[in-house]
């Protein structure tokens, strides 16, 4: 708008980034809508979208632009937990678009806004989800003034929803996982599926 001729690299086969992830279930219809909007605004400009291209240094140094803006997006924590390799264990980010891959009942590590807004998707999906959070309160990262008050909402709603606070979890095994409560007990959680839910490192 600003006058500049402007190139987007995406190395997905679609614009969006994380709101793609972000906006998949039914209740992040705002976030799917304002994405959809984003790309509408893209199309309506001279913009040269390259799909399916990653932009890497040597690309970029040979293309001659005179700016680049660095959005690279982030990847998922790998919290250091004993077991956190094994075949059942998944990220919370990894679930959208992969829903098949979730099996029977389904524990999440890590009760962030990320780790309840997933919860919430897999439980209306019919799956039997425990949130264990180091945290005394769930989704203690989001936003308070409408935010919280929507996602607690819908968490009471559902019946398959559980979560545990205070909980410290000591390791995954093929069996479920094994968490400390605030009393000092050690305690396991039988699960088909583990989600790690520990934030995102920037690229």
């Amino acid at each position: 708008d600003r006058g500049h001729a402007v190139s987007i690299y995406e190395k997905a086969s679609e614009l969006g980034g994380q709101l793609i992830q972000a906006g998949t279930a039914p209740f992040k219809w705002p976030v799917r809508d304002y994405k959809e909007w984003l790309i509408r605004q893209v199309k309506k400009r001279d913009i040269d979208v390259k799909l399916e291209v990653e932009a890497t240094p040597e690309l970029l140094k040979n293309a001659g632009y005179d700016s680049i803006i660095a959005a690279n997006g982030a990847v998922p924590k790998v919290t250091p937990i004993p077991g956190a390799d094994l075949e059942h264990v998944m990220t919370a980010f990894s679930v959208y678009g992969n829903e098949d891959k979730v099996r029977g009942s389904v524990v999440i590590i890590g009760g962030s806004e990320t780790g309840v807004e997933t919860g919430i998707y897999l439980a209306e999906l019919g799956h039997h989800v425990t949130v264990l959070t180091r945290q005394n309160e769930l989704a203690h990262d989001g936003n308070r003034v409408h935010y919280y008050e929507m996602l607690r909402d819908r968490w009471q709603q559902s019946g398959n929803f559980h979560f545990i606070l205070s909980a410290k979890t000591k390791k995954i095994t093929k069996s479920g996982v094994f968490y400390e409560d605030e009393n000092g007990n050690e305690i396991e959680l039988i699960a088909d599926t583990i989600l790690l839910s520990g934030g995102m490192r920037p690229l």
